[in-house]
C-alpha cells in the first residue's frame, strides 16, 4: 500500500515540475518575443527604403515575420535567435494577419501606386523618344504622359486582378534604348531583373504607339529582352500567347520589330528581330525596314580611307548622281541596302543590324553585323549573321552558320580581319562521296593568301580552316578531298580536344602506375633483391 502512494507522489511531483518548467519555458519565449520584436524590427529593411515610404507595423507569425509599409512589405523567416533568413521585399502587398496573405494595396476600389515624379531630365528625354516614336509607328496620340500612364495602369490593374504582383512602381516613365516608353516595377513576381542588388524581380510595362495599348514584358522573356536591347526588339506589341515554330509549341511575345519564343519543354529561348506579328494572317512576316533605318552609320568618306582595303578605289558612303540627279555610281550604303533586300527576296530573315551599323571590324573591312536574323551563327555572344563589303569586287557578301562561329574562335587564328581576309562569295555547298560541304573562301591581301572554311554535315569536330588555296583547289580530279593536306588542320569541339589533351596524360600516369605495382610486387615475392655490400671479415 504504501509503495502504491509513494508511486502516487512521485508520478504527481514529476507532474508540478514538469507543468512549472512548461510554464517558465512559455513566459521566458513570450517575454522574449516583447523583447526581440523591436530588435527584429530594426533589422528587416527594404533595399530601397525611401520608395517603401512608412513603416506600417510588425506581425509575426510563427517563424515568419512580415514588416508592412505603406507601398509594400519585407518578409523573412526566424532562425535562432531571432537571426533573420531569406528576407525578401514585395512593392504593392501589405501582410493580412487575418487572411494570413500578402493582398494588392488599395486606395478605395484602386490599386496603389506609390505617388510619383516626373524630372526635368526624365521628361525631356521622354519627350524626345515620344515624338520619334509617334512618327515612326505612324500616331496620331499628342505628347501626353499621363495619357501614358493612364494605359500603363490599365494594364497593371488587369494583371493585378489575375493575381499576378508586377510590385512597386518606380517614378513615373522611363525611355529604354531610346525605342521604348515604359515604367519599370521592382521587388514583384518576376524571377529576372536589371541586376543582382537592388533592380530585381522586375516587371516593366510599356506603352505601345503601334497599338495605343500597353503590355507587359516579364520573366524570362525579359531577361531575354533585356539581353538582347530594347532597340533591336522595339516595343511590345501583345502579351505573350501560345505558339508553335517548327513544330514545338510554347509561347510567344510579340514586338514592333520582332518576337521571343519560349519552348514548352523548356528548351532554347529565340529572339528573332526583322519581323513583325500580322493579326489578319496569325503570322510574323518579315520587315522591310526602310534605307535611312538600315544604313545608320558614324562613318563618312574621309573614314573609308582609315582602311587600306578601300583607300583610293573610289568608294563613298553614299551615291553618286549625276547631272539628272539619277545614279551614277552605288555607294556603300546601297550596297549594304541593295544585299538586305535580296535576302528578303530569297526568304531568308536579315534580322537587324546591331547598334554599331556600318563599321569597320578591326580597322579593315566595312561590315554590318546582325541580330535576330534566320543565321544560325553565335560570334562575339550577340551576332548571328554578319555582311562584309569585297574591296575589289565591290559585293557585299554574308558570313554565318558554323562558319561565322569558327571566325569568332580567335583561339583558332581567325578572330581578327587581319588574318581572314574578305569573303570572295557567299557560302556555296558541294556534295563529295554522299556528305554535303559548306565552304566559303576568303582572300587575305597582306600574305597574299587565299583560305577556307568549311564544315561537314552531322561532323561538327571536323570543321577546317584550311589556308593556301582556296577549297575548290583540295579537290582531287577523282571528286574528292585531297587526303593528308599539310596546309589545314582540325578544329575541333571542346570536348574532343580534352580528350586528345587529357587522354596521352591519363595513358602515361597508368603506365607509371602499373610499372611501380609491378616493380612492388616482385621485390616482395623476392624476385629483385636489393644489392648490398659484403661484410667486411675480421682476423682474430
Amino acid at each position: 500500500m504504501t509503495s502504491k502512494i509513494s508511486k502516487k507522489l512521485i508520478i504527481l511531483a514529476l507532474s508540478l515540475v514538469l507543468l512549472i518548467a512548461s510554464a517558465f519555458c512559455a513566459a521566458t519565449v513570450f517575454a522574449k518575443a516583447e523583447v526581440d520584436e523591436d530588435a527584429i524590427s530594426s533589422k528587416l529593411k527594404p533595399v530601397r527604403e525611401t520608395e517603401y515610404g512608412d513603416y506600417v507595423g510588425l506581425i509575426i507569425d510563427g517563424n515568419k515575420v512580415y514588416k508592412n509599409y505603406v507601398n509594400g512589405c519585407v518578409t523573412a523567416v526566424l532562425g535562432e535567435d531571432s537571426a533573420i533568413m531569406n528576407a525578401r521585399d514585395y512593392g504593392g502587398v501589405n501582410y493580412n494577419a487575418t487572411t494570413r496573405k500578402l493582398e494588392f494595396l488599395k486606395d478605395g476600389d484602386d490599386y496603389r501606386l506609390k505617388p510619383m515624379i516626373l524630372s526635368r531630365g526624365v521628361e525631356g528625354a521622354v519627350r524626345a523618344t515620344w515624338t520619334k516614336l509617334a512618327e515612326k509607328f505612324e500616331s496620331t496620340v499628342a505628347y501626353n504622359p499621363e495619357y501614358a500612364l493612364a494605359k500603363i495602369y490599365e494594364k497593371y490593374a488587369k494583371l493585378c486582378d489575375a493575381g499576378y504582383n508586377c510590385g512597386i512602381a518606380t517614378d513615373i516613365l522611363s525611355v529604354w534604348d531610346e525605342s521604348v516608353i515604359k515604367l519599370d516595377f521592382y521587388d514583384g513576381d518576376s524571377e529576372y531583373g536589371f541586376n543582382a542588388n537592388e533592380r530585381v524581380h522586375v516587371t516593366t510595362i510599356a506603352y505601345s504607339f503601334l497599338k495605343d495599348e500597353a503590355y507587359a514584358i516579364e520573366g524570362e522573356i525579359f531577361n531575354f529582352y533585356r539581353e538582347s536591347k530594347a532597340g533591336s526588339l522595339s516595343e511590345p506589341i501583345s502579351d505573350t500567347f501560345e505558339y508553335t515554330e517548327n513544330g514545338v509549341k510554347g509561347e510567344v511575345q510579340a514586338f514592333a520589330l520582332g518576337y521571343i519564343f519560349r519552348p514548352a519543354d523548356g528548351g532554347d529561348i529565340t529572339v528573332r528581330a526583322g519581323t513583325r506579328w500580322n493579326d489578319e494572317t496569325q503570322k510574323f512576316e518579315i520587315l522591310n525596314l526602310d534605307y535611312d533605318e538600315l544604313t545608320r552609320t558614324e562613318m563618312d568618306d574621309t573614314a573609308i580611307n582609315d582602311s587600306p582595303y578601300y583607300a583610293n578605289k573610289g568608294y563613298t558612303m553614299n551615291d553618286v548622281l549625276d547631272d539628272k540627279g539619277n545614279v551614277k555610281k552605288e555607294g556603300i550604303k546601297t550596297k549594304f541596302y541593295n544585299k538586305y533586300l535580296s535576302l528578303i527576296d530569297s526568304g531568308f530573315n536579315p534580322g537587324l543590324p546591331d547598334h554599331e551599323g556600318i563599321f569597320y571590324w578591326d580597322t579593315e573591312l566595312l561590315k554590318q553585323s546582325y541580330v535576330g536574323s534566320d543565321g544560325t551563327g553565335n560570334a562575339w555572344g550577340r551576332t548571328n549573321m554578319m555582311l562584309i563589303l569585297n574591296p575589289e569586287d565591290g559585293n557585299i557578301y554574308m558570313v554565318q552558320g558554323e562558319i561565322l562561329n569558327l571566325v569568332d574562335k580567335a583561339g583558332h587564328g581567325l578572330g581578327t580581319a587581319e588574318k581572314l581576309g574578305y569573303p570572295l562569295s557567299d557560302e556555296k555547298t558541294k556534295v563529295i562521296n554522299g556528305l554535303t560541304y559548306t565552304y566559303q573562301n576568303f582572300y587575305r591581301p597582306k600574305f597574299s593568301d587565299y583560305s577556307a572554311i568549311y564544315t561537314i554535315e552531322n561532323k561538327r569536330q571536323l570543321t577546317r580552316h584550311i589556308t593556301g588555296g582556296k577549297f575548290e583547289d583540295l579537290i582531287s580530279d577523282e571528286g574528292q578531298l585531297k587526303a593528308n593536306n599539310p596546309k589545314y588542320f582540325y578544329v575541333m569541339e571542346p570536348w574532343l580536344i580534352s580528350l586528345v589533351c587529357v587522354a596521352p596524360v591519363v595513358l602515361a600516369g597508368a603506365a607509371v602506375a602499373v610499372y611501380f605495382f609491378v616493380f612492388k610486387k616482385k621485390r616482395s615475392q623476392g624476385k629483385v633483391e636489393p644489392q648490398t655490400a659484403p661484410a667486411e671479415r675480421t682476423e682474430e
